[in-house]
């Protein structure tokens, strides 16, 4: 993830150094095409430590997803994703789901990394 794209999603564009990323050991991000608003951000981080950490940042990024709904995506992706956008923190992982089916999804990640 190059350091501009990590500003754009957890920094809101400052470009400020985020500690928290330096300590991933590996992740996936899937964003919709579009207006639509659904996300899934999974880390795997150093430690459980590194994973509280990282899920103080994912909040962060919720809750500007939140905040910026109202003109950057389509009127029903609010209601059907970003209201209920979600961080889950097992051991050393942590996740932001913004779907429509976050304890399902979570569910699933959960037995994959079990």
């Amino acid at each position: 993830m190059t350091k501009r794209l990590q500003s754009l999603l957890y920094d809101e564009g400052r470009g400020r150094s985020l500690p928290e990323l330096s300590q991933v050991v590996d992740y996936a991000v899937c964003l919709s095409d579009g207006i639509y608003g659904m996300e899934i951000h999974i880390f795997r981080m150093k430690s459980p430590y590194d994973a509280r950490n990282m899920k103080k940042l994912l909040l962060r990024r919720a809750e500007l997803m939140k905040r910026r709904s109202l003109y950057l995506f389509a009127p029903e992706a609010y209601e059907n994703y970003l209201c209920s956008a979600a961080v889950y923190r097992e051991d050393e992982y942590v996740f932001l789901l913004c779907t429509g089916d976050n304890e399902q999804i979570a569910a699933a990640i959960r037995e994959r990394i079990g």
